[in-house]
C-alpha cells in the first residue's frame, strides 16, 4: 500500500506519537530509500509450525502468533478469533486475481522516486473448474484486514455500500457490529437479504447509493454477476431496472444511528459519486475503503483516482493503494479457479499510475492504528505462509514416505504375481501330465477290451472244437456199439 497524504502532499507515514510495531527498523530502512530495488523479506519466524497449525482453512490463532512472535496479545484481539476469516492465514477464494499491494512510503506528484514496502501476492488463475492440487496459501485480502483492524474497537456500525451477498457484512454482524448494507441489483439484493436474516443489527437496504436523492436506472449484466452498476460499461449490460437512488448522508439521517465506523464503497464505478454523497463535515468514519479503475471511472464516470485521493485528501484522509493486476475476465457466478500465490516483501519505486484496485482512506489521525494493524495482519500472514510451507513439507516426506511403502507394496506383490504364474505353470504342467496318463489308461483299456473280445472269440472256437470232439466221439462209440451188436 502506497500512503499517500491529503491534497497529493507528502507526509510521514508513521506519526511520532505511534509505532508501527516489530517492523518499524524494516519499515523506516524501506522509506529512507536504503537498498532501493532490493528484495525485504519480513523475517523468518521464530520456529516452525507446531501441532495446533490446522490444514485446509485451519490456521493459527492469534494467541499463538503472538505468543510465537515473542509478544502478548493486545487487548480486543479475541475478537479476531470470532471474526469468520481472522487470525489465520487467509486463503484465496476462487477466481480472485492477482494482487500488488504497498505499504509504507509517501508520494508527490512530481516525484516518482519514492520508496514503498509492497506485498506481492501473484495469482495465476488456471481457468474455470480446473481444480488443481496445488496448496492452498495466505492470501492478502482487503476484507480480512478491516477484519483484523475491527478486532482492536468496539463494536461500531458499518455502512457497506455495494454489499453484495453480504459476504463482508456478515463478518462484521458475526462480531456484533451494527450493519448497513446497501445493493441496488434486485436478485441479488435477495440473497443479500437472506444472508442477513439471523443479525438483528444488520440492515439491508435495497437503493443505489450516489450524490442524488430520487431514481435512477440501474444496468445489470446477463453474464456476469459481480459488474451491476450505474453505467453500461461492459457488452453485457442488456438489462435495465429502474431502483431508488438514495445519498448516504439522506439514508443515514433518518435515524438514529451512531457514527459509522468503517465505509466501504465498490459500486463498480460509482465510488466517487458515492463518497460526495456522504457528510464528511458531519461525520467522519475512521477507514473508508472503495474500488478504483480508470479504464472504467474515467470515460464512463468522469473521473480518475486522483480525483478519489484528492477528495479525500480535502477531507483530512490519507490514502493506501491496494494494486491488482488488469482485470481479463470477470468472475461468473459458479465459477471456480485454482490460484497460485507468492508472498513477498519488498523495496521498490510506484512508477506508474495504479490501474485498478482498493483504495484505504485513513483518518490523518488513525494513520498509527491502522499502520500497526497492518504490520501486524501482514507479519501473521507471513507467518502463516511458513507454517503452511512447514507443513507442506511434512506432507511431502509423509508422502514419500507413503509413495515408499506403496513401491514395497508393489514389489511384493509382483513376486508373489511371479509365484503364482510359476504354481500355475507346474499346475498346468500336472495337468498335461495327467491328461497323458489318462489318454493311457484309455489306450490300455482298449487294448484290454480287445484282448478280452480275443479271449472270447478263442473261448468259443475251443468250445466249438470241444463239441465237433465229443461229437466225433460220440459217433465213433456209437458205431462200435452197433458193431459189437451186430456180431453177436
Amino acid at each position: 500500500m502506497v500512503g499517500y497524504a491529503p491534497g497529493g502532499r507528502r507526509s510521514d507515514p508513521s506519526p511520532p506519537h505511534r509505532s508501527v510495531g516489530p517492523h518499524q527498523s524494516l519499515l523506516d530502512g524501506a522509506l529512507r530509500g536504503d537498498g532501493e530495488g532490493s528484495p525485504l523479506r519480513l523475517p523468518q519466524p521464530p520456529r516452525r509450525a507446531g501441532p495446533h497449525l490446522q490444514a485446509a482453512g485451519g490456521g493459527l490463532s492469534d494467541h499463538h502468533l503472538h505468543r510465537r512472535a515473542g509478544r502478548r496479545p493486545r487487548r480486543g484481539r479475541g475478537l479476531a478469533a470470532r471474526l469468520p476469516g481472522a487470525g489465520r492465514g487467509v486463503l484465496p477464494p476462487p477466481g480472485r486475481r492477482r494482487s500488488r499491494t504497498s505499504f509504507g512510503g509517501s508520494r508527490r506528484r512530481g516525484d516518482r522516486r519514492t520508496a514503498v514496502v509492497t506485498v506481492m501476492a501473484d495469482a495465476d488463475a488456471r481457468g474455470a473448474g480446473s481444480g488443481g492440487n496445488s496448496p492452498e496459501r495466505p492470501w492478502f485480502d482487503e476484507f480480512d484486514l478491516l477484519v483484523r483492524l475491527a478486532a482492536d474497537l468496539r463494536p461500531g456500525l458499518l455502512v457497506d455500500v455495494g454489499a453484495h451477498i453480504g459476504r463482508l457484512s456478515m463478518r462484521f454482524a458475526e462480531a456484533g457490529w451494527r450493519v448497513i448494507a446497501v445493493e441496488a441489483s434486485p436478485e441479488i439484493f435477495s440473497e443479500l437479504e437472506e444472508n442477513l436474516a439471523p443479525y438483528p443489527d444488520a440492515r439491508p437496504v435495497h437503493a443505489a447509493a450516489g450524490d442524488v436523492d430520487g431514481t435512477t436506472t440501474f444496468y445489470l449484466s446477463d453474464a456476469y454477476w459481480g459488474i451491476h452498476s450505474l453505467r453500461p460499461f461492459d457488452e453485457s449490460h442488456t438489462k435495465t431496472v429502474t431502483v431508488d437512488a438514495v445519498r448516504l448522508d439522506t439514508l443515514l439521517g433518518d435515524e438514529e444511528l451512531p457514527e459509522p465506523t468503517f465505509l466501504k464503497v465498490d459500486t463498480e464505478g460509482a465510488d466517487l459519486l458515492v463518497l460526495r454523497g456522504w457528510d464528511f463535515a458531519r461525520s467522519r468514519p475512521k477507514l473508508v475503503m472503495c474500488e478504483f479503475m480508470d479504464a472504467r471511472t474515467e470515460p464512463h464516470f468522469g473521473y480518475r483516482t486522483r480525483d478519489l485521493v484528492d477528495f479525500m485528501g480535502r477531507w483530512g484522509y490519507a490514502a493506501y493503494v491496494s494494486e491488482w493486476s488488469p482485470v481479463v475476465e470477470y468472475a461468473r457466478r459458479g465459477v471456480a479457479s485454482t490460484v497460485s500465490v507468492h508472498l513477498g516483501v519488498f523495496s521498490s519505486d510506484l512508477h506508474h499510475d495504479p490501474s485498478w484496485g482498493n483504495l484505504v482512506f485513513v483518518a490523518e489521525e488513525d494513520r498509527g492504528w491502522f499502520e500497526e494493524g497492518l504490520v501486524d495482519y501482514l507479519t501473521d500472514l507471513h507467518q502463516s505462509a511458513w507454517e503452511l510451507l512447514a507443513d507442506a513439507d511434512r506432507l511431502r516426506r509423509r508422502n514419500e514416505r507413503m509413495e515408499q511403502t506403496i513401491a514395497n507394496r508393489e514389489r511384493r506383490i509382483a513376486q508373489l504375481d511371479r509365484a503364482v504364474a510359476a504354481r500355475d505353470g507346474r499346475i498346468a504342467q500336472l495337468d498335461r501330465a495327467v491328461a497323458a496318463r489318462d489318454d493311457r489308461i484309455a489306450q490300455l483299456d482298449r487294448a484290454v477290451a480287445a484282448r478280452d473280445d480275443r479271449i472270447a472269440e478263442l473261448e468259443a472256437e475251443l468250445a466249438a472244437m470241444e463239441a465237433r470232439r465229443w461229437k466225433t466221439r460220440l459217433r465213433r462209440y456209437a458205431g462200435r456199439l452197433r458193431r459189437r451188436l451186430g456180431s453177436r
